[in-house]
């Protein structure tokens, strides 16, 4: 499933892509392995889901104006869906959500303007 979610956010076009790796980190890189992405190893990951969320909204280049997060187990999520959201992200708009049948989902772009809330987030 990591490899469908990678590879669906490479064709639509997001650069970079940052993974957050905790529990079983070898077997993620393995199934990963060729793909042109950036690893980040969160050791806290026993602590919560936060704890990589901080880890992967740190790692973000200062160049980049938000951060999708896309979790990798999703796998009716595509690259359509994917370069939608990233084609809705404009000026004056901050967070942008996936919806399905009325209801918010994900994939989630954040704007950079919430990175330092983001990353004191705990639980």
């Amino acid at each position: 499933m990591i490899r469908h979610a990678v590879e669906a956010a490479l064709a639509a076009g997001l650069d970079p892509v940052i993974i957050v790796t905790g529990h079983d980190a070898a077997a993620v890189r393995d199934a990963l392995d060729g793909a042109t992405v950036r690893f980040v190893q969160n050791d806290d990951f026993a602590h919560g889901l936060s704890t990589s969320l901080r880890a992967g909204i740190g790692a973000v280049p200062g160049e980049c104006e938000g951060a999708m997060v896309l979790l990798g187990d999703m796998p009716g999520i595509g690259p359509a869906l994917i370069g939608r959201l990233r084609n809705a992200f404009a000026p004056g708009r901050a967070i942008c959500v996936a919806t399905a049948h009325g209801r918010r989902g994900h994939p989630v772009l954040w704007g950079r303007q919430f990175f330092a809330e983001m990353l004191e987030l705990n639980g």
